[in-house]
């Protein structure tokens, strides 16, 4: 059941005014709704992604999260938000539908998921279509690594990596165009504004990337107690809601998004994930999105829009650049912290209105982040055990110490170490 425009109202009147535009955009949508939409499917789905847009817009303006008070009316729009996400539902469901396919000389990665470099075992690689309806949104890829590495001890098999042409010969080499090209212009842009949201959603910060002299005050003092609450959360939601299948990557990359977003910050794992899920719902038809396992045990999403070439998407470092992926520091190869391990592929068809078309209720998100933090026991101060200090994602001002003030390819970072929350 969707608040009727008089429920609504009730809800979210703070003080008897009501003068926010978006505020009273939802009240002229939910009439619209209830006295016209609710009984034509297409009418009713239109208002509906309308009111997600304005919802979600108002949530991000205000940098709201689940678990933060901040505004009298915070509690009405989460509530509306549920409701709208499951009349979208009801309408179109979303299924799942998987495949195996082989690849040129790769083959799935098997991941136990509390350690992401560990247990790989070889098999057919699977993808997961997702629909909405008769609509195919997305097509999700799981983990590949090199066949040829699939024997002999561990310690030599973690110095393999994936080759540039190994990933072009997958995926299709990546055109030749200028930044200005119009789909590598649509790519730039699509970039920034994924890591502007992720920002948002994280005044906590980056767990393990961490500057003392950069520190802004939003950032937790319990970094490791922190990331142990969003490993336990993650658990919990896909090992003990769904269909509880250890196995099912989506539903990981998904968890890991939701316990991102839910406690406000993380490491670049789950860093990675919510970005990745970002982009699910904002990257146009024809994109391409990787989330890469680095070699220098770091994760990031790289994106593509018809063709053009890869750009960086990573939120995780102080002064988050969007490049191009050759020129990153974290490149596929040539660059200091070179290499990739692995990397999941995401086909956008169409952008889905849940970010991987996969969303964990609310009562399950509460219920799982309370039983962890009780488990967990009071909060400490304390530091990762690796604080990796990242300054930047682009070659030669790591580690500089430049506050966000030096151009690449003409264009300055689009968040700064000033910019949580």
């Amino acid at each position: 059941m969707i608040f009727t425009k008089k429920q609504f109202q009730s809800q979210t009147s703070v003080f008897g005014r009501r003068k926010n535009p978006l505020i009273l955009k939802v009240d002229a949508l939910l009439d619209s709704y209830h006295n016209s939409g609710a009984h034509n499917t297409s009418a009713a789905e239109a208002t509906l992604l309308a009111l997600l847009t304005a919802v979600n817009t108002w949530l991000e303006a205000k940098s709201e999260k689940i678990h933060k008070g901040a505004s009298g009316r915070r509690s009405g729009v989460i509530q509306l938000k549920a409701q709208v996400e499951a009349g979208l539902h009801k309408l179109k469901p979303i299924t799942r539908k998987e495949r195996k396919i082989t690849l040129p000389g790769m083959c799935a990665k098997r991941t136990r998921f509390d350690n992401v470099n560990t247990d790989r075992k070889a098999s057919p690689i699977r993808e997961m279509d997702i629909y909405q309806g008769a609509t195919r949104h997305l097509t999700i890829r799981e983990a590949i690594w090199p066949s040829a590495l699939t024997s002999g001890p561990w310690s030599e098999r973690r110095k393999g990596t994936i080759a540039i042409q190994q990933i072009d010969a997958a995926e299709g080499p990546r055109k030749n165009m200028p930044d200005s090209h119009p789909f590598a212009a649509t790519a730039i842009d699509v970039a920034s504004r994924a890591i502007i949201q992720a920002r948002k959603m994280l005044p906590l910060g980056a767990f393990n990337n961490r500057h003392v002299q950069s520190r802004p005050p939003s950032w937790t003092q319990h970094p490791a107690w922190q990331n142990a609450l969003n490993e336990a959360v993650a658990s919990g939601l896909v090992l003990e809601t769904g269909n509880r299948d250890p196995e099912d990557y989506v539903a990981w990359l998904a968890a890991f998004a939701t316990a991102t977003r839910t406690t406000g910050g993380g490491v670049c794992t789950y860093f990675a994930s919510l970005t990745c899920g970002i982009l699910t719902t904002i990257a146009p038809p024809g994109s391409d999105i990787l989330l890469v396992y680095s070699r220098a045990d770091h994760q990031f999403c790289v994106l593509s829009v018809n063709g053009s070439p890869w750009y960086t998407v990573d939120p995780w470092t102080l002064n988050s650049y969007v490049l191009r992926w050759e020129r990153s520091y974290f490149g596929p190869g040539s660059q200091p912290k070179g290499g990739i391990d692995n990397y999941f592929k995401i086909r956008v068809h169409e952008p889905i209105h849940t970010p991987y078309g996969i969303s964990y209720t609310s009562t399950d998100i509460r219920s799982h982040l309370a039983r962890a933090s009780k488990s967990l026991g009071p909060q400490k101060t304390d530091d990762m055990a690796h604080n990796f200090g990242h300054c930047c994602n682009a070659p030669r001002l790591e580690l500089c110490g430049r506050s966000g003030k030096y151009p690449i390819d003409g264009r300055l970072p689009v968040q700064t170490y000033k910019d949580w929350g």
